[in-house]
């Protein structure tokens, strides 16, 4: 998703970090804060996820515990970065880009990687039965479903695939964010539009039983990175955030896990049912929000701390990481259970070796397949876009 800056957002006082200047598919105008939040996503993600995939060891209850909480902030951090990206690609464009241009574009950034890792998912944890044993049914309906991104808008009617659900809400954000930015333009109907899209949705689920819990959960982040950036475009600085207001969204977002603890509610919604009702789950709602909101706050607050201090490699490196984090978010649990069956399959029972195993070579082989795909998802769209510069880019070495 791209990361480029109008021309009245470049006049702004503060400098760009240009950490990332030695790259060569790099620009000075990169925001390195977001690169940042990508990073931080796809690392709570993982944390979420990995311990699915280790013996026991000391302290993995605790891991497990804090699942929950990592799973919420990581896919919480992408929607707002989510937000924040296309606001900043259709700045760039003046908001004058057509419906087919914008949909090509989005289909060109997914797809590509998505539909490969739908019927990765679908081999491996459906008919191989590889460490998850996930049963699709109906299957055929199910697949297709899947494979255009409709889950969370047919859902509860069909099951969405853990993780990849995530692709299926993004793209009705998208989708409501082009129709919200063709009404108004103007930050406070953006946002009060933003607030009546929510509301209709609830009407839609209450009436006709469709869309997805998902959707209700992360919207509110995806608008807030939008809003962000119209604030950044109208004040034409950057967002300030001072410790002592970091240190605040941080006990507001340790009261809010705390509470929704107490109020026994589930922050990570997976499942959905006709029987979840929206009203139900209304406090979970709420709660998950305000931890999701005022985590992304301290975030951002630690980003800019670390720009400041960062050696150029070390940016390069942050950089990378982050153009990966879409294949790494696809494809890291195939990767994972693919090396926990195989040291299961060798017979190492003992758990520190086959923790470490998981550990080391599982996220090596996420990692070298995230560069992989992500090279091929670069050359595809060069080819089909005619950009040659970004062709020339996906065959360097």
């Amino acid at each position: 998703m791209p990361n480029g800056l109008t021309a009245a957002s470049m006049r702004a006082p503060e400098r760009l970090a240009e950490t990332h200047a030695t790259t060569p598919v790099a620009s000075a105008a990169r925001i390195v804060e977001i690169d940042v939040l990508r990073v931080l996503a796809i690392a709570a993600i993982l944390v979420c996820h990995l311990p699915e995939y280790l013996l026991g060891v000391p302290g993995l209850p605790s891991l497990w515990a804090s699942r929950p909480y990592a799973g919420i902030l990581g896919l919480g951090l992408f929607t707002f970065v989510s937000g924040y990206a296309i606001d900043v690609s259709q700045a760039r464009r003046d908001y004058r880009q057509s419906a087919a241009e914008f949909a090509k574009r989005r289909i060109l950034r997914i797809f590509p990687l998505y539909v490969p890792a739908v019927l990765c998912f679908v081999v491996l944890f459906h008919g191989l039965g590889v460490w998850h044993h996930w049963t699709f049914a109906p299957l055929a309906p199910t697949i297709g479903i899947q494979l255009v991104g409709a889950q969370v808008l047919l859902s509860p009617w069909y099951q969405p695939i853990l993780t990849l659900w995530f692709v299926g809400a993004i793209l009705i954000y998208y989708a409501l964010y082009f129709a919200l930015t063709r009404l108004t333009k103007r930050m406070t109907l953006l946002a009060a539009y933003g607030a009546a899209a929510f509301l209709l949705g609830a009407v839609a689920r209450s009436a006709i039983g469709a869309l997805g819990i998902q959707f209700f959960l992360y919207w509110f982040p995806f608008l807030a990175g939008v809003l962000c950036h119209r604030v950044r475009l109208a004040a034409q600085t950057r967002f300030r955030l001072n410790l002592t207001a970091a240190a605040m969204a941080a006990l507001v977002a340790a009261a809010a896990g705390i509470g929704a603890a107490a109020w026994k509610v589930r922050l990570f919604v997976e499942a959905d049912s006709p029987a979840l009702s929206l009203p139900g789950i209304l406090p979970s709602l709420v709660l998950a929000n305000v931890f999701m909101l005022s985590a992304t706050l301290v975030a951002w607050w630690f980003a800019r701390a670390i720009v400041a201090r960062m050696p150029p490699r070390v940016g390069t490196a942050l950089w990378y990481v982050a153009a990966l984090s879409y294949p790494i978010y696809l494809f890291h649990r195939p990767c994972l259970a693919t090396v926990a069956a195989a040291m299961e399959q060798l017979g190492v029972r003992w758990p520190i070796g086959q923790n470490l195993g998981v550990f080391c070579v599982g996220l090596l082989l996420v990692l070298l397949l995230a560069a992989l795909l992500h090279r091929c998802e670069r050359l595809l769209s060069g080819l089909v876009t005619r950009d040659r510069r970004q062709l020339a880019q996906s065959l360097q070495p």
